[in-house]
């Protein structure tokens, strides 16, 4: 899972808005914040600050975790 996180993140940092990342606004209690694919079921949560120049990751986990 660790490479695939890695492999995540490097996309991430070519291009924050690659489709296969699924790059989306959270909403309700965790407005503000954002949420990436690693897979079917692992997201990345993050924050991100003048248009990207600053993302400070947040959490990792299954959907379970990250939302529950």
């Amino acid at each position: 899972m660790k490479e695939k996180v890695n492999l995540s993140i490097e996309k991430f940092y070519q291009d924050p808005f690659d489709p296969s990342l699924k790059n989306h606004p959270l909403h309700g209690g965790m407005s503000g914040r954002r949420s990436i694919s690693v897979t079917g079921d692992v997201r990345i949560i993050f924050e991100e600050y003048d248009n990207y120049v600053l993302v400070i990751m947040l959490d990792i986990g299954t959907h379970n975790q990250v939302y529950g």
